[in-house]
């Protein structure tokens, strides 16, 4: 047989069984279909809606959710949110997404992916709440370092109160020509206690306010998504793998009848 002869054979030999050669085909085609909707895999994402109002403080104040795009996928974050949930490091790395949501800038989405709903509320939730943490710290130590100087004015105020007693005490028993004295430095010192408590109630309302500037939507939306189904690619593996089964059944059909000719 020559080497020309062998295609000739073979198409000779798959169309006297071209018919076993379509039945395998199409058996090759449904088993990939079944394999590929077997395959299918179902994911949840969870989005959450953060806002930001403008921050006060002696800093330079943060008015839009820019923040955020950037904030919510950095490792810092990522790792923080991963060690509050228990999961292994890198675990929520290519499944947290960012975007500005409203055309001023003051609303930012943040969205993780996961294989359940489930989880991924779980997910979005520990992001957001790390992606805050990390936006707002250089302002908590702003706050914190005011607070410091604070307390300290409260502890010199907790002195001058006592101080301004003890004027007060004095001036009752004193004559009537010293008491005008008395009252003055008494004037003065009520003053400076009023500033040392007006400068550490600010302190405490610059934390609240920080605290209330940014805004986590507390029912974040749940989406779900299947990948997988009838995929081209696994079809026509499928559909090649059946042909060339088809082709070798009818090359063995053939070499077996060329057998019992023989004989």
């Amino acid at each position: 047989m020559t080497e020309t002869g062998d295609p000739m054979r073979l198409a000779a030999a798959v169309r006297r069984e071209w018919l076993i050669v379509v039945v395998a085909a199409l058996i090759g085609l449904v088993a990939a279909g079944v394999m590929a909707r077997n395959e299918t895999v179902t994911r949840s994402k969870a989005t959450q809606l953060v806002t930001v109002t403008e921050l006060p403080g002696g800093i330079p104040s943060l008015t839009t959710a820019e923040v955020f795009v950037t904030t919510a996928t950095s490792p810092t974050v990522l790792h923080a949110a991963e060690q509050s949930l228990g999961l292994k490091r890198g675990s929520l790395s290519g499944t947290v997404s960012t975007a500005l949501a409203t055309a001023d800038k003051h609303n930012a989405t943040i969205s993780v992916s996961a294989p359940s709903k489930r989880e991924a509320l779980r997910r979005v939730q520990a992001v957001s709440a790390a992606s805050v943490t990390q936006a707002l710290l250089p302002y908590r130590r702003y706050v914190e370092i005011q607070a410091a100087g604070a307390k300290l004015g409260e502890d010199s105020a907790a002195r001058l109160k006592t101080q301004i007693a003890r004027l007060e005490a004095a001036a009752k028993s004193a004559p009537a020509a010293q008491r005008s004295a008395y009252y003055t430095a008494i004037a003065q010192a009520t003053y400076q206690l009023y500033q040392m408590q007006q400068a550490a109630l600010q302190v405490r309302q610059e934390a609240q306010s920080i605290d209330a500037s940014v805004y986590v939507d507390p029912t974040p939306t749940v989406s779900s998504a299947s990948s997988g189904g009838f995929q081209i690619a696994t079809m026509l593996q499928g559909l090649l793998l059946g042909i060339v089964a088809g082709v070798i059944i009818a090359l063995v059909r053939e070499w077996l009848r060329g057998r019992r000719a023989a004989a």
